[in-house]
């Protein structure tokens, strides 16, 4: 079996492929070399993503046809499937915290 990078999929995406699988942040995962703080913030980042996108996709699957629907669907079972890493909730509520704070000082003066 050939790998999936020898695709044509892959292939006929050309440079795409590599802008995409080669990425310094991607590679610094992959050897470990990622800083701590970094990989955190991409936590964050990627839990408040997957919260937005449910939405987003929960709302269009009764605007879609369909043969549609089940696709998306599957994909949102797919995330409610994936809970988040303990870590990456306490960080995000801990974003939060920060949030909920800035937003009071700002409106209590």
């Amino acid at each position: 079996m050939k790998e999936f990078a020898e695709s044509r999929l892959a292939l006929g995406a050309g440079e795409l492929w590599d802008l995409g699988t080669r990425a310094k942040f991607l590679n610094a995962v992959g050897d470990g070399s990622l800083p701590e703080d970094a990989f955190d913030r991409w936590l964050v980042q990627d839990y408040l993503f997957v919260r937005g996108f449910v939405g987003f996709a929960s709302l269009t699957v009764g605007k879609t046809p369909r043969p549609v629907q089940s696709v998306l669907i599957a994909g949102l079972s797919a995330l409610d499937d994936e809970h988040p890493h303990p870590r990456q909730q306490a960080m995000f509520n801990e974003v939060m915290r920060h949030e909920r704070d800035f937003w009071r000082m700002t409106w209590e003066g």
